[in-house]
């Protein structure tokens, strides 16, 4: 698994954060969230085939890209790089993302990959 920071910013603060493992309606999904009273949502396991796990963590820069159609996702018009700032409780549209160019959206992982971070 990735390493996680043990360090959580939230609303300016900055607080220590332990992270657990909770279950997502998807079942090859998990949803990775703090260890407090809150359970603020930080990442997500989706499980592949042969045990070949993505991880999506806030903060993670990632390249967005349209379906066979170019749609990408309601307040995201166009393709390009952007970040992870917000994981959700939903279905499969977990990603709020706000890209380089200001646009800012919710998004299932098949608009998105993860850009490694020496290709930033």
């Amino acid at each position: 698994m990735k390493e996680l920071s043990r360090t959580l910013i939230e609303k300016g603060d900055l607080r220590e954060a332990g992270f657990k493992i909770e279950p997502c309606k998807i079942s090859n999904h998990k949803l990775i969230v703090t260890n407090d009273d809150k359970a603020t949502p930080v990442g997500v396991i989706e499980e592949g085939p042969l045990g070949v796990n993505k991880y999506y963590l806030l903060g993670d820069r990632v390249e967005v890209k349209g379906d066979i159609i170019g749609y990408i996702c309601p307040g995201v018009v166009s393709p390009g790089r952007g970040e992870i700032v917000e994981i959700r409780r939903d279905i499969d549209h977990y990603y709020g993302v706000r890209m380089d160019d200001g646009e800012f959206g919710y998004m299932k992982s098949a608009r998105i990959e993860v850009i490694p971070p020496c290709e930033y």
